[in-house]
């Protein structure tokens, strides 16, 4: 399982401007970009810098990606003889979950290699030489990305309908008013309970949509 919580992949409506970077640019938490700054040059710390450099974190965003495909298992692509020189394993973990994160959501939003590099650089820190290969790698496999993305989005909380029921009924005209004849219909729309992939799994339970009047 990744280390990231699903994600429904759908905007919210709403325009974001990339020519004010900030944190809406991409719908992730403080806590993801903040698994990326052990790599900014301003605040690694000596306990860090040995490992906090721009071919280990390309070494761990290459990793996030063939994951995120499923070219890889997470188990194997941590253990990379790539990754070998990184001694800290808490910054391995913190950071490839960050990766993760922070690729599926550019994935997801379409960024193009200048807005990813804002976000890079403006949220996480990061100086251009590190957000450069960072880039590369969202060029090289977006596509790879979205397709995995359509292929992985869970629909199984949209109900199917799987049928139509209507009843007339008459209303009898009132005393004081004669000439009114009026039909009155409803319509009832049945769902599917729940949808795993292209069956429907469940008893059907009827869901009234609404009903309609029509008078004649």
């Amino acid at each position: 399982m990744l280390p990231c919580t699903s994600y429904i992949y759908f905007s919210r409506g709403r325009l974001v401007s990339f020519n004010h970077p900030s944190l809406e640019t991409m719908d992730i938490g403080e806590d993801v970009a903040g698994g990326l700054r052990p790599f900014a040059s301003s605040s690694s710390s000596s306990a860090t810098a040995h490992d906090a450099t721009v071919s280990n974190l390309q070494a761990l965003a290459e990793a996030a990606i063939q994951v995120i495909l499923q070219r890889l298992t997470e188990e194997s692509a941590l253990s990379s003889p790539s990754l070998d020189a990184i001694q800290d394993i808490h910054l391995i973990k913190r950071t490839y979950s960050a990766l993760v994160c922070i690729y599926l959501e550019a994935a997801r939003r379409d960024l193009s290699s200048s807005q990813f590099r804002t976000y890079l650089t403006t949220n996480c820190g990061l100086a251009d030489s590190a957000s450069t290969p960072l880039c590369d790698l969202l060029s090289q496999h977006k596509h790879d990305l979205r397709e995995a993305l359509s292929r992985t989005a869970n629909h199984s909380y949209i109900r199917r309908l799987i049928g139509v029921d209507w009843r007339l009924d008459y209303c009898v005209s009132a005393s004081e008013d004669k000439d009114m004849k009026e039909l009155l219909y409803f319509v009832g729309l049945k769902t599917s309970e729940s949808m795993v992939g292209d069956g429907v799994h469940g008893g059907a339970a009827p869901g009234y949509g609404g009903s309609a009047q029509g008078c004649l």
